[in-house]
């Protein structure tokens, strides 16, 4: 079908969203000699491993690096998530005698316009509302998370967590109550899409833990983009995309350098020091996902991409028009 519409349609190029629509894409080219987009989003082969979901080695994982090394080689042009990624990429190619073809980067953005702070609550009386975002497990790690908001407590004992999930509530309470934590200082609920940023306004900071595998270097979490353009800081680990880097540059977060107890405490009183500046904080958090996550940055990227064709595209018309049309 694809191939039809190719020659029915006189395609100029096919851009190729991960792995398995990238080897249709390839598919293509060799057919009908049409370029492709590999948008990578991800080491996707060893994503499976690390996540425990394929075995290393096993067939699967083989096919796939084999697939992803055509993939690599023979796309127009390669989209990649991070400047981490894209590191990975240039090494890969070197070791291996490739010429890769240009490597973009071009984030996970956010709907700046829906995902935009209000006056923010200010911790007077108050202690700090923890937020995080979306589902826990897999690559999510709930232990440490919750280990970061004990030692938070132990400074400020009133200071709450907000979970914005669909996981089941029980699933947190029982390793809060393993780490001595009460459930009270805890709001677990799960809320329509359309709701998260109003419901999100309500924190003072997001966090969220991601397993530093490997694979991680070419992610982008969608929760740094909407924390950011909601005004907030986020607490994060290092080795997950460009994040660690960024959060350094802009003094937008606080990073978690180890798990331990010591490295937990001097988060917490770091992130305690940053809220202190309060509106300017969340100034600069938001002025950071303008510039970074935003719709309008992702857009032009792409557009950038197309142009490549002779393509304009509905990112054109936002440009000339500030509306899709």
């Amino acid at each position: 079908m694809a191939s039809r519409l190719v020659r029915e349609d006189r395609l100029q190029v096919v851009h190729a969203r991960s792995y398995v629509a990238a080897t249709m894409a390839w598919l293509l080219k060799r057919l009908c000699g049409v370029p492709f987009i590999f948008d990578m989003r991800g080491f996707f082969a060893d994503e499976r491993v690390e996540g425990g979901l394929w075995l290393q080695g096993g067939i699967l994982y083989r096919a796939a690096k084999l697939m992803e090394g055509r993939l690599l080689a023979e796309a127009d042009q390669i989209v990649s998530l991070s400047e981490a990624g894209r590191a990975v990429l240039m090494d890969w190619a070197q070791k291996s005698g490739y010429e890769l073809p240009p490597v973009h980067v071009i984030p996970t953005c956010v709907d700046c316009d829906r995902f935009r702070p209000n006056e923010g609550p200010e911790m007077g009386s108050e202690g700090p509302n923890l937020l995080y975002l979306g589902s826990v497990g897999t690559w999510y790690m709930l232990d440490e998370m919750l280990s970061f908001f004990k030692a938070l407590r132990g400074l400020r004992p009133d200071a709450r967590f907000t979970f914005l999930t669909p996981s089941p509530p029980e699933t947190i309470y029982g390793v809060a109550s393993t780490l001595g934590i009460d459930e009270s200082a805890f709001l677990v609920r799960e809320v329509p899409y359309e709701t998260v940023p109003e419901n999100a306004q309500e924190a003072h900071a997001s966090i969220f833990f991601i397993k530093p595998v490997s694979s991680k270097r070419a992610s982008c979490p969608t929760k740094m983009g909407e924390s950011l353009a909601c005004g907030l800081p986020v607490v994060i680990n290092p080795g997950v995309g460009d994040t660690e880097d960024l959060v350094r540059r802009e003094r937008v977060g606080v990073i978690v350098s180890a798990w331990t107890e010591e490295a937990y405490d001097q988060a917490a009183r770091e992130l305690l020091a940053l809220l202190e500046e309060g509106p300017s904080l969340r100034q600069r958090c938001r002025e950071v996902a303008l510039r970074y996550f935003s719709l309008e940055v992702g857009l032009s990227r792409y557009e950038g991409l197309y142009a490549r064709y002779g393509l304009k595209t509905a990112a054109s018309a936002l440009a000339q028009n500030g509306r899709w049309p």
